[in-house]
């Protein structure tokens, strides 16, 4: 079944006005001056870190109500949010999120509610889309910096940053690996992407074996303006995991 959400305003629920030239605009929920490329059709301005403190609520529930061991079917739950967006910093939850959740239920140590706390807070200190400004996506980035803030408890905490530090440059590497070809500024692809590699990097690197569907096919192409179709294996719904 294909997704279908649309991106709306938090005030007034109008669709927003998507791709445009990013700018400046203030928020009109914190006052803040923030860069956005979308726009509600009635003029409203709201920013990611306000949005993210609404989204980060209704995706913890999530994470602590499931005791599912797949990344990919906990962020698909997660991404089935109401006013979840094709693009922008709520994606920076959403990787990091649903791969730290899978790695708790396969057994992983962790102070769970404190580390979710921690990734929040790390993916709200990003006020605008990493990659409007210096065209780096900021998902492998949120996936490495934040999954293992607070949940490796046994490992001293220079290994941490060097463990983290691995995962970002991992899933980065993943995300521009040709073979996986589709748009490298699709948020869909690139939360795919890092959530797949993130899951061979921990039974790599930690190992604990995660789960993961035998064949990944993305539902959020029919409405994507960044989507290349056929051209993204996740479209087709190609088996993947090889290619991590």
């Amino acid at each position: 079944m294909t997704a279908v959400n649309k991106t709306k305003c938090l005030i007034c629920g109008e669709e927003l006005i998507q791709g445009l030239e990013p700018r400046e605009y203030r928020c009109d929920l914190c006052g803040k001056i923030f860069i956005s490329s979308n726009l509600c059709k009635n003029g409203h301005h709201i920013c990611s870190t306000c949005a993210i403190k609404e989204f980060y609520d209704a995706t913890k529930s999530v994470c602590i109500k499931t005791k599912s061991k797949n990344p990919i079917g906990i962020a698909e739950q997660i991404m089935s949010y109401p006013n979840f967006t094709y693009f922008g910093c709520k994606h920076y939850i959403v990787a990091p999120m649903a791969l730290f959740t899978a790695y708790k239920n396969s057994g992983g140590v962790s102070d769970f509610e404190k580390s979710l706390e921690i990734i929040k807070n790390a993916a709200m200190s990003s006020h605008t889309s990493l990659c409007n400004i210096g065209g780096v996506c900021g998902i492998p980035i949120s996936t490495g910096k934040s999954l293992f803030a607070s949940s490796l408890e046994t490992i001293d905490k220079e290994r941490l940053k060097v463990i983290s530090s691995k995962l970002s440059v991992y899933c980065m590497h993943a995300i521009t690996d040709p073979e996986y070809l589709g748009s490298a500024d699709c948020c869909k692809r690139n939360i795919y992407i890092s959530l797949i590699a993130g899951t061979k990097f921990i039974r790599d690197y930690l190992w604990i074996d995660l789960e993961l569907p035998n064949v990944v096919k993305c539902s959020y192409c029919e409405n994507n303006p960044r989507c290349n179709k056929e051209l993204c294996r996740l479209y087709l719904g190609k088996n993947l995991i090889d290619y991590c």
